[in-house]
C-alpha cells in the first residue's frame, strides 16, 4: 500500500497550533498509544505526554504548569533525565 502524500499545508497549521498529536497519528500515520511519563529536572516535574508511538517508538510532548528550564540548563540535565527514563522502561 502506497503511503498518502502529505499536505504541506495542513502540517504547517498543525505546527503552528501545536497539534501534534493530530499531525502524528492522522497527517503521518503513527498510532494511538504510548505511556505518559514524569521527568524531573531541577526540581521541576515536567510531564512527557505520549500523543503517538510506532513500532515501539514513542512520540512526547513536554508539558508542564511552569515555564521551561533556561536553555542552558535544558541540554545536560534534559538528555540525563530522558536517558534515565527509557533506561527504566
Amino acid at each position: 500500500m502506497k503511503p498518502k502524500p502529505l499536505d504541506r499545508k495542513t502540517v504547517r497549521l498543525l505546527l503552528e497550533k501545536f497539534d501534534l498529536q493530530t499531525l502524528f497519528i492522522e497527517e503521518l500515520g503513527w498510532d494511538h498509544g504510548g505511556t505518559d511519563q514524569n521527568i524531573e529536572i531541577d526540581n521541576q516535574i515536567f510531564l512527557l505526554q505520549a500523543i503517538a508511538q510506532k513500532r515501539g517508538f514513542v512520540a512526547y510532548q513536554c508539558v508542564s504548569e511552569s515555564a521551561t528550564p533556561p536553555r542552558t540548563r535544558r541540554g545536560k540535565k534534559s538528555r540525563g533525565a530522558l536517558a534515565s527514563l527509557f533506561m527504566n522502561t
